[in-house]
């Protein structure tokens, strides 16, 4: 008698089978669509330790659906994408973003308010794992989701440019962190992106068309803004992932070779660029004012 479940792990809970990779032992070894990931000590599962107590001399196998485990250098691969297409069709990979767009949307309601006119959001941390989970396929569905329901109650009025801004900000975060070894460097890459081109240069271009006024000061305003949160932000978001990718792993959520590192050389340039960083955020928070109106004479 065989009993089949889809879960997280694979595993056959006789004692003397390991692995039925290659041994004929599992009847459905040569399937395409299954696999054996690992072999699981009955006593070390309680549901299979349940299963195997009330059907003993029985064969039990936990068996998932076969998933990728590939780790790539870059996004320009074919696999690469297929894998990151492959999420759309998962079911726990959907559950996985549906849980983090909520957390993004609550996230962005609660921002930090460093004076009556800069504010820093935290919901990226929630968007980046997102994308780091899900890949830049589902990503964009993300992006429409986090920005469309985050704006209901909210008191500006709704803009297709920023939806576009949320979906290009989920798929970059996406295209430095899916399925691949994570360094500080490749952090700080995407949020130069993010910081720089979404959100100072085409940030300042949706001001302009809804507000009107000189493109350069929205321009100068913004890069300033995210000139300084820059290291910072790539410093705290990459010790976030480095926290949460073990226990991911260890519950199979991400591949088991995923890592988040940095060396001493790129940890020493993270504390002092976010120092640093921290400092010129406070001093904008409190000189915003003039250096609006600065800017304003300047480029008028």
């Amino acid at each position: 008698m065989y009993i089949f479940l889809y879960t997280t792990g694979v595993y056959r809970v006789d004692a003397y089978a390991y692995s039925a990779e290659g041994t004929g032992s599992c009847p459905l070894d040569e399937e395409s669509d299954f696999a054996v990931w690992a072999s699981h000590p009955a006593e070390n599962c309680v549901l299979a330790s349940f299963l195997a107590g009330i059907l003993s001399e029985q064969e039990v196998f936990i068996i998932m659906k076969k998933r990728s485990q590939t780790l790539y250098p870059h996004p320009f691969s074919l696999s690469y994408w297929k894998d990151a297409a492959t999420e759309c069709k998962s079911p726990r990979s959907l559950a996985y973003a549906a849980f983090l767009c909520a957390l993004a949307i609550v996230i962005e309601k609660f921002n930090i308010p460093l004076s009556p006119y800069l504010q820093i959001s935290l919901s990226f941390f929630a968007v980046a794992l997102c994308s780091m989970l899900t890949g830049p396929v589902l990503a964009v569905a993300c992006g429409v989701i986090v920005d469309l329901i985050g704006a209901i109650g909210s008191p500006y009025p709704f803009f297709f440019g920023y939806t576009l801004t949320a979906i290009l900000t989920a798929v970059v975060y996406a295209l430095f962190l899916y399925r691949g070894k994570v360094t500080y460097f490749r952090v700080l890459w995407a949020e130069i992106l993010i910081n720089f081109v979404i959100n100072a240069f085409l940030g300042s271009f949706w001001r302009v068309v809804l507000y009107h006024g000189a493109f350069w000061v929205y321009f100068s305003l913004a890069m300033a803004k995210n000139l300084v949160l820059l290291a910072p932000e790539a410093f705290v978001l990459c010790a976030f992932l480095r926290v949460m990718t073990p226990p991911l792993k260890q519950i199979g959520i991400l591949p088991a070779e995923t890592e988040v590192k940095y060396g001493k050389g790129s940890l020493i340039f993270a504390l002092v660029s976010a120092v640093l960083g921290g400092i010129l955020v406070a001093l904008l928070a409190v000189y915003y004012p003039q250096v609006k109106e600065f800017l304003t004479e300047a480029f008028s």
